[in-house]
């Protein structure tokens, strides 16, 4: 395949890049949209609207074993991101290609974002009781789980960044230029992508995230780096998980 992004692949190479995306959502995010359908159509048969839906749930007890299963699991999803490297590479490919340029200013716009983006979600649900709207309200997690769960909070939001960010923006919207689409079809497939494998959480959730993924989408797309959405990314899931841990218990406006 030629190393010239721009350029026009031959027909066995777009058949050869089609492939490789189908390949490398369905060890991710496809996987994700698969169990988040199960977990859809179980919230719209069992659950009514604006009952609590748990993100992420730990145990209250500090049990070795199933620690070690977490961290493996938040360990796995790294695979798909290294394969994407890999193939990149293979092909000639530089992996600044992916946004992985980095630059310290992306790094407090990422921070910066993510603040506003907890502030946002806040108001948004406090507004949400407050008119009483037909959607979930969110516990990102209990808050009687063990204090070791912590460290679970930041590899939880840290793997999820990185799978989500390199796979379902940089690495499928750079693909998706390479078969010749355009920035705002792209665009949508990777938002759309992006917000269904959160139906787990409602369909409130599918919008919000198609929003996310329009805003950190375009800046990879106008930038080509991706250290401002996996900082912001990380960040806000951070601050979501150890703040809700630690202050939804003291402060009502917070809580689901």
């Amino acid at each position: 395949m030629s190393t010239d992004a721009t350029a026009k692949p031959l027909v066995s190479d777009r058949r050869a890049v089609r492939n490789e995306i189908f390949i490398v959502l369905g060890l991710s995010a496809f996987a994700w949209v698969a169990y988040a359908l199960v977990q859809f159509a179980y919230l719209t048969l069992h659950t009514a609207s604006r009952s609590p839906v748990a993100v992420s749930s730990y145990p209250s007890h500090f049990d070795p074993f199933n620690y070690a299963n977490q961290v493996i699991a938040d360990v796995l999803p790294y695979i798909p991101v290294l394969l994407v490297i890999h193939l990149f590479r293979r092909s000639g490919r530089s992996i600044e290609e992916l946004g992985l340029d980095y630059r310290q200013r992306d790094v407090w716009f990422g921070l910066g974002l993510a603040l506003g983006a907890v502030a946002i979600a806040v108001g948004l649900s406090d507004a949400g009781h407050a008119l009483n709207l037909p959607i979930h309200a969110l516990i990102p997690v209990n808050t009687d789980a063990h204090v070791s769960s912590i460290v679970l909070f930041f590899l939880d939001s840290a793997q999820t960044a990185v799978a989500e960010e390199m796979i379902v923006n940089a690495y499928l919207l750079r693909r998706l230029k390479d078969l010749g689409w355009s920035d705002w079809p792209a665009l949508a497939v990777s938002c759309a992508l992006r917000g269904s494998y959160h139906l787990y959480q409602g369909w409130d959730a599918f919008f919000v995230e198609f929003v996310v993924g329009l805003v950190l989408g375009r800046i990879f797309q106008k930038t080509g780096r991706i250290v401002t959405p996996l900082v912001a990314h990380f960040a806000g899931d951070a601050i979501a998980f150890v703040g809700y841990f630690f202050l939804a218990p003291h402060f009502s406006f917070i809580r689901a």
